[in-house]
């Protein structure tokens, strides 16, 4: 688990897409995509839904992401 991971999803969540999310944060999508689901494997448990209209917090990755915020 890294910090950057938890940068990478706070700028998910609030760009709600992979790449533009990937683009502010100057790395490609699939090295973005590949991070989070390496966070998703190491905390068992899924982060994002993924879908082709986009990318979503799953509840636990809602309350992952207000740990990061108040962290």
């Amino acid at each position: 688990m890294r910090i950057e991971q938890f940068e990478y999803l706070t700028e998910i969540s609030k760009n709600k897409s992979m790449n533009a999310a990937s683009k502010k944060l100057h790395i490609t999508p699939q090295a973005l995509s590949t991070s989070i689901k390496k966070l998703e494997e190491e905390l068992n448990l899924t982060i994002l839904d993924r879908t082709t209209m986009g990318v979503s917090l799953t509840e636990k990755g809602q309350a992952l992401l207000l740990l990061v915020e108040n962290f």
